[in-house]
């Protein structure tokens, strides 16, 4: 009796997303999801308006002891809470700015002498960017790798993650000098190692992965899977507002070419004759950012649309930029999730 009175609020991290059968709840703080029945959907969109007293009668046909167990238990595992003043907790304001006019980039390198990497980093810089992938395709040295990030020092790069082809000078005590000498390398993933390893310092930030196999990230990019799915602020606000992949997103591959992603065939211009800033300008590079995923077909339906990282690449129709990752299985009208 003593809630009746009361209204039940989602905590203003925690937000409802409805699926095609299914209905999520994302806390955005503590990085977690739970299942809801769809019926405790409609109630909790109502709550807000409604009294946990008004609910009950308003929903006969559910035992009203039922609906405050239930808010009850969200209560105890802390997504929400009772009170008598709704009008004091605001719920999450859902716009999304982020400064620079480009925050990531990658860049593919097949030999590092070829590609203008200062020239690159530089301008990366000066359009304000703050994450960068380096993807190189066949081996180089540690030494090399060293000249190569020399330049990303006087940057405003806050996170540098490396995919390197192995080579014997990558030593387990030789890449972990690496972070040591720049602390903005926070991952590197060295593939066709002899050896499978995985080294990692959360106190450091650093994580350093050998890997057996062959990764051909032009290639293999565009997968979905639960083990990718991201629960936090930023990734929630920017799926909810832009694409999640390519917003403010500039790549280089491996011939110089500028795209917004190296896996794309269109292009729009080289970097040895053009500026990254004069085609991060155009209204056409810019297009592919403001395709949400509730633009998507299938994933406009999909309870895991905010979690789940878009890909404009690896399509189902390639004459529809709006078609469904073709690299994912999950149909949000049967309840079937495939790894």
């Amino acid at each position: 009796m003593e809630n009746e009175g009361k209204y039940f609020l989602l905590y203003a991290n925690c937000i409802l997303v409805k699926g095609g059968k299914k209905v999520l709840i994302y806390d955005l703080q503590y990085g977690r999801a739970r299942f809801i029945p769809n019926l405790l959907y409609d109630i909790l969109v109502t709550a807000r308006k409604s009294t946990l007293n008004e609910i009950k009668n308003k929903y006969l046909n559910v035992d009203g002891n039922e609906i405050e167990l239930i808010f009850k238990e969200l209560k105890a595992d802390s997504w929400g809470f009772f009170t008598k003043f709704p009008e004091q907790f605001p719920e999450l304001n859902m716009s999304f700015e982020i400064s620079g006019q480009i925050t990531n980039a990658i860049i593919d390198i097949d030999d590092f002498r070829e590609q203008p990497i200062p020239k690159i980093i530089k301008e990366l810089n000066n359009l304000g960017c703050k994450a960068l992938e380096l993807r190189f395709y066949t081996p180089i040295l540690i030494s090399e790798l060293q000249t190569i990030l020399k330049h990303t020092l006087e940057t405003r790069l806050k996170t540098i993650i490396i995919y390197l082809n192995y080579h014997r000078s990558f030593t387990y005590n030789g890449t972990k000098k690496i972070q040591n000498l720049f602390p903005r390398v926070k991952f590197i993933i060295i593939y066709n190692a002899p050896k499978s390893k995985k080294i990692s310092d959360k106190t450091k930030s650093y994580y350093i992965e050998f890997l057996e196999e062959e990764i051909k990230p032009d290639i293999d990019c565009g997968l979905v899977n639960e083990d990718y799915f991201t629960i936090n602020y930023q990734f929630f606000l920017e799926s909810f507002n832009y694409n999640n992949c390519l917003y403010k997103k500039i790549s280089i591959d491996r011939r110089g070419y500028i795209k917004n992603c190296p896996s794309m065939t269109k292009h729009y211009g080289n970097i040895k004759e053009t500026s990254l800033s004069s085609i991060v300008a155009k209204k056409e590079f810019q297009e592919l950012w403001y395709i949400k995923k509730t633009d998507i077909n299938v994933c406009k339906n999909c309870e895991f649309r905010y979690m789940c990282q878009d890909c404009r690449v690896f399509i189902e129709d390639k004459t529809d930029k709006f078609s469904k990752p073709s690299k994912c299985s999950y149909n949000p009208t049967i309840e079937n999730l495939k790894q």
